[in-house]
């Protein structure tokens, strides 16, 4: 067996706790040989060889504990024999059994040792427990004689241990009531109020021993005997679990009995760490019930803990555990019966009066504490919030910026952010909250805590609809609007990247602007963000500016509605469409030489609204700025091949345009596609040209030919034969819809040799691949002209003479 004080090294500490795992197994293994021949005394004997390894003073806390669950894993193989060899003797004569049994808690108490003869006598008087288990006067006055023999051990370590094996082998058979009775008084049931008393007898001795533990050796080692007391902190805590599984203890008897005597225990011990951790275990075991009818006896006893406990760590668990208790709608009755918010105010008041060496974190960490409970647990008690920010703002001004520690941010941060989910824009009618973010130690703390309000809004969809709450609130949030004056402009890439996701959100952000009850309101509110975001500088208006667009375009399609309306009731409205399109021009035409690919686009989404409105000449306007800004701006060939194709794509969706009109815009696209310099994007643009010509309201067959054999000749040109192939193949499908749609100018001539030319392409193509597999471009490009002739051959077999009348002169062999 090791003993003795001095731990050593850690290398000698592996050492002892290697030999006193070596001495367990090897006498478990000598007792279990000796249960197996049904020799019961020597197998107590080299138990009580095993259990002298729990005498050591040498091993951390750690390591001992783990050589005490080798211990009691062997114990309760001799506690499965006692218990076995008892019911085998019972079948035949309880009396003799119940004299062996006796008998043997005798012999256990002569080891010579009383670590071993204590534990031996809790595994026998555990087997005597259970054949007892219905007897209560038996069971208490088994435990209670336990409990006080366990007193014979008074080392901290050795004595918690032990305790702790105690209360793990009357668990399961202490007295108890159904759990559908609802005890209001202990002394209506005696037995079971001495199963309470254990239990607290217990916890009073562990506790007093886990206290000594820090009295103990040398000063220089106070920090190391806190670590280990921290270690064997779970042993005291045990005893709380306990009792908070017992169905006697109910809200009563936990309010008007054990409370009581817990927190007696915990006062007395003045001890900080003991303080801190057990007032913490009564907030984590007992049920939120039990602390809502508690609360003011649990803080006046907070208010009587040492000085340098952290009260502000056990007010704040509270405070989070009832307010998740709160978030469940079935409770939330029991909140407003009671003002819980009130009692916790008062008592923090208290705590600060008290403690005048209050640093400043801790108590912005209470009123935070207070702002997330009132949040949560009166979200429609406004007032509650906004007498904390007043409070906060108060003791932030008398501070300096330089005494705000990374902490004080973190709390002021929760601070904002929690009102603003439980509130959403009503917080900003509390001038001390938009004063609080300017508290704020530097600008990236504000855009930090800015992004983060800016995400609640957006979550939970709160709509601005204002301009006073938008005035409000992007002045708050400036360093997401404008850039310093002396910023430098350029970013690394994460500095770029925090960029992005900081303006995306500002941008979410001007979505949420409207206002459902007038159009006039609407529209002043993204006039005034329009002015801030104006000075936002060229990066941020990316961004922002074509979410104002698309915003203002919803509001004149409202605009247009309702003004149909109210011309039938003879009523005038202050904003109308024409106005909001001239807003959308001003936006636009600040935006386009900045972003002109994106810029073309936002053109052709108001030409779009202009034409859903029936505004030809607006329509008309916002198309030719949209041609100009791409003449302008747009240099790159793959952004014109784009913007051809996106212009090409909005103009067969406008309806509304005069023909001259809309032919000078669709002839805009036949010129730029012709100056493409790229053959594949050329020959694609007159494809789309076409359909200008041949599926919109001013239908001209000889010019979309003209643009087919624009393609054709564009598609000869290119280098690569199967690219060439597949346009050629969609000419031939384009072709196809014009005389569907009995387009008289289709030249059959150039039709024929279209479909001999892409034959013979086919065929080379093939043939220069014989040795190698075919490339899956060309395998599709092979499929879809087969799967076009094959639709020709159908239309020229149709049983509609004319369509077989128009598709003869088609030849396809």
């Amino acid at each position: 067996m090791t003993s003795g004080h001095a731990r050593g090294t850690q290398e000698e500490q592996e050492k002892y706790f290697s030999d006193a795992c070596d001495n367990v197994r090897k006498n478990a293994f000598f007792m279990q040989q000796q249960l197996d021949a049904e020799n019961l005394q020597d197998a107590l004997r080299y138990a009580a060889t095993m259990i002298n390894e729990l005498r050591t003073s040498k091993l951390y806390p750690s390591r001992y504990y783990e050589v005490y669950m080798n211990v009691t894993t062997q114990l309760a193989h001799l506690e499965a024999y006692i218990e076995s060899e008892y019911k085998k003797k019972a079948a035949s004569d309880v009396t003799a059994a119940n004299v062996w049994l006796k008998f043997q808690y005798d012999r256990v108490q002569w080891a010579a040792n009383i670590v071993p003869r204590l534990y031996l006598l809790a595994t026998i008087a555990s087997v005597c427990l259970k054949i007892h288990v219905d007897e209560h006067e038996e069971v208490m006055r088994i435990l209670f004689d336990l409990v006080s023999m366990t007193k014979g051990v008074q080392h901290p370590t050795r004595g918690l241990f032990l305790r702790n094996y105690l209360s793990q082998i009357s668990r399961s058979i202490l007295p108890d009531v159904p759990e559908t009775v609802n005890v209001q008084s202990l002394d209506d049931h005696p037995i079971v109020k001495r199963a309470v008393d254990f239990v607290l007898q217990n916890f009073a001795e562990m506790t007093r021993l886990w206290v000594r533990m820090q009295h103990q050796g040398a000063v220089r080692d106070r920090s190391k005997r806190e670590r280990e007391r921290l270690q064997l902190r779970m042993l005291v805590g045990t005893n709380l679990r306990r009792l908070s599984e017992l169905n006697v203890v109910s809200g009563a008897i936990y309010q008007h009995y054990v409370l009581k005597k817990v927190t007696e225990q915990i006062v007395k011990c003045k001890d900080r760490i003991a303080q801190e951790y057990l007032m913490e275990c009564l907030i984590m075991v007992f049920s939120d019930d039990y602390h809502l009818r508690t609360l003011e006896a649990f803080l006046s006893v907070v208010s009587k803990l040492q000085s340098t406990v952290n009260i502000n760590s056990i007010v704040i668990k509270l405070m989070e555990r009832l307010a998740k208790y709160a978030a469940e709608s079935e409770n939330a009755l029991k909140f407003a019966e009671k003002n819980i918010f009130a009692v916790f105010q008062t008592y923090c008041g208290q705590i600060v009066e008290k403690h005048k060496k209050m640093t400043f974190a801790d108590r912005l960490a209470l009123n935070v504490e207070l702002v997330h409970f009132a949040a949560q647990c009166y979200a429609g008690k406004d007032e509650y919030i906004g007498q904390m920010l007043e409070e906060t703002l108060a003791v932030v001004q008398q501070q300096q910026k330089a005494a705000m520690n990374a902490a004080c941010v973190s709390h002021l941060h929760r601070m904002l952010v929690a009102p603003i989910r439980a509130m959403n824009v009503r917080v900003l009618q509390f001038p001390a909250y938009c004063a609080l973010m300017s508290t704020l130690p530097s600008r990236e703390d504000v855009a930090r805590v800015s992004c983060d309000v800016v995400a609640a809004l957006v979550d939970a969809k709160v709509c601005l609809r204002t301009p006073d709450e938008i005035e409000k609130l992007l002045a708050m949030i400036h360093p997401l609007i404008y850039d310093e004056a002396e910023a430098d402009a350029a970013r690394d890439d994460e500095e770029e990247e925090q960029f992005d996701a900081q303006q995306t959100l500002v941008a979410k952000l001007i979505h949420l602007m409207a206002n459902a009850a007038s159009t006039d309101v609407h529209y002043k509110c993204l006039h005034l963000a329009r002015k801030h975001f104006g000075k936002g500088g060229e990066q941020r208006l990316l961004y922002t500016f074509p979410a104002l667009v698309f915003n203002s375009l919803r509001l004149i399609a409202r605009v247009q509605k309702q003004s149909q309306q109210q011309e039938e009731q003879e009523q005038e409205m202050e904003v109308s469409a024409k106005k909001m399109f001239q807003f959308v021009h001003q936006i636009c035409s600040a935006y386009g030489s900045h972003a002109p690919e994106v810029g073309v686009r936002l053109w052709l989404q108001g030409a779009l609204a202009g034409n859903e409105c029936a505004l030809a000449d607006i329509c008309y306007e916002f198309v030719s700025q949209a041609w100009l800004c791409f003449e302008e701006h747009v240099s790159d060939s793959q952004q014109q091949f784009e913007a051809i194709v996106c212009i090409a794509g909005y103009l067969q969706q406008i309806e509304c345009l005069e023909e001259d009109n809309f032919d000078t815009l669709r002839s805009k696209c036949v010129a730029h596609s012709n100056r493409l310099l790229k053959k594949a994007a050329a020959a694609q643009c007159f494809i789309l040209c076409a359909n200008l010509y041949l599926d919109t309201r001013f239908k001209d067959g000889r010019v979309a030919c003209k643009c087919l054999v624009k393609a054709c000749k564009r598609a000869s040109q290119m280098m690569d034969g199967v690219p060439m192939m597949a346009t050629f193949v969609q000419v031939l499908n384009k072709y196809v819809y014009a005389i569907l749609n009995k387009c008289g100018d289709v030249d059959y001539d150039k039709v024929n040799q279209l479909v001999a030319l892409v034959k013979d392409k086919m065929q080379s193509e093939q043939q220069l691949m014989q040795a190698q597999q075919l490339q899956p471009e060309l395998q599709e490009a092979v499929q879809y002209f087969r799967l076009t002739a094959q639709y020709i051959d159908d239309l020229k077999h149709s049983n509609d003479s004319d369509i077989a009348e128009a598709f003869a002169p088609i030849e396809l062999k």
